[in-house]
């Protein structure tokens, strides 16, 4: 799979998705077959059968190259960057769609991407390269609360937590979405109790204390313990927090101000409160959005 999406003009899309089955080896001596009724539903692609490329949106464009590259009965998917040449709206289309080839298909899939929204989306492993180097690899959630890493220093640094609902309260429309022993309060009705889901929270919307906020509209503090620190270049810190009473739950960043450092006169292995100003969800089905408004604050 490439930027472009390169169907065949002259064929309809049945024909072009039917030309990946001709591609495929007659012979499977191990894994599943990927069939055609399953790309077709997963996708969303049913109702363009008997339309020409040039018809199609760029998002319908790259579903169907997608759809076309699985039905060859690959044993691993490389996607060189395959929404870089859709605009923001089409991304929003076509992830959804991703995620679910992604919950749906024992298939490894090598996805390579400048965005790291797509990543968070989509990624279990994280290999972080720099000028043709390997600079880490690991899960996802470890490489992107490295506070070593350039990932952790960006403006927009933030860590993806999984995790599964729990309930959903339709008075204040907030979910309840359990992560190792918290559980956070995130707006909107994001699905069935048990379903997994990811959910994004910016090192800048961490806040610390040592004291646990009383009468605050902050909905999600929890308990955590500083783990490590990396200063910045300008006038920040980003600190690599444990969540829970001794540390050991998921890792989150907060980056706090260099004089907010001092005056709380924090060190590794201190207890703090952490305060999550803002969580959106990340990861979800087809039919929900990219992200869930912030949490009320």
């Amino acid at each position: 799979m490439f930027q472009e999406a390169s169907l065949f003009p002259h064929l309809s899309v049945q024909d072009n998705l039917r030309y990946g089955l001709k591609r495929a080896p007659r012979l499977r001596t191990s894994g599943p077959t990927i069939a055609f009724d399953d790309v077709v539903e997963l996708l969303g692609i049913g109702r363009l059968f008997d339309r020409p490329p040039s018809l199609l949106s760029g998002g319908e464009r790259q579903r169907v190259a997608i759809g076309r590259a699985l039905l060859s009965q690959p044993r691993l998917l490389l996607m060189d960057e395959p929404l870089s040449a859709l605009d923001r709206a089409s991304k929003d289309d076509i992830l959804p769609y991703l995620e679910r080839l992604h919950d749906a298909l024992a298939l490894p899939v090598l996805y390579v991407s400048h965005d790291l929204a797509e990543v968070e989306r989509l990624a279990d492993t994280l290999v972080l390269m720099a000028e043709g180097q390997v600079q880490t690899v690991g899960p996802l959630a470890t490489v992107l609360a490295d506070p070593r890493l350039p990932l952790a220093g960006q403006p927009q640094a933030a860590v993806v937590l999984e995790g599964n609902i729990e309930a959903y309260d339709s008075t204040y429309d907030l979910s309840s979405v359990a992560v190792d022993d918290i559980t956070l309060l995130v707006p909107g009705a994001l699905g069935a109790p048990g379903e997994k889901r990811r959910v994004r929270v910016l090192a800048t919307d961490v806040s610390l204390a040592h004291e646990p906020p009383s009468r605050t509209s902050i909905l999600n503090s929890f308990p955590a313990r500083v783990i490590s620190h990396e200063p910045g270049q300008d006038h920040g810190v980003t600190v690599l927090l444990g969540l829970g009473e001794d540390g050991t739950g998921a890792r989150i960043l907060a980056r706090i101000s260099r004089k907010s450092w001092d005056l709380l006169a924090l060190a590794p292995g201190d207890r703090v409160v952490a305060s999550l100003k803002s969580v959106a969800l990340t990861h979800g089905r087809a039919g929900l959005t990219l992200t869930r408004s912030p949490s009320p604050a």
